[in-house]
């Protein structure tokens, strides 16, 4: 499980959206991430190499899978091969 909390003005939390919370919040996936970075947006990395992001998707930054303009819960991004 992954918990988020604080500003969640756009999304930030993964929560489905809601207020901002001063506690932690679990994030709505089923993901164990074994890295989570955040800031104006979340996105993190799973044991298996998988990238997932969510909260505001300024310039496409949740990845081409993620649609509008934000995503209130973890969109998975898919990478191009190396």
């Amino acid at each position: 499980l992954a918990y988020c909390w604080g500003n969640n003005a756009f999304g930030q939390l993964g929560n489905g959206g809601g207020p901002s919370r001063a506690e932690p919040t679990p994030v709505l996936t089923d993901q164990r991430f074994v890295e989570i970075a955040s800031n104006l947006n979340t996105c993190a990395l799973t044991a298996t190499d998988e990238v997932w992001c969510w909260g505001p998707n300024v310039f496409g930054i949740n990845g081409p899978t993620a649609t509008g303009d934000r995503a209130l819960v973890p969109v998975q991004v898919v990478l191009p091969p190396l």
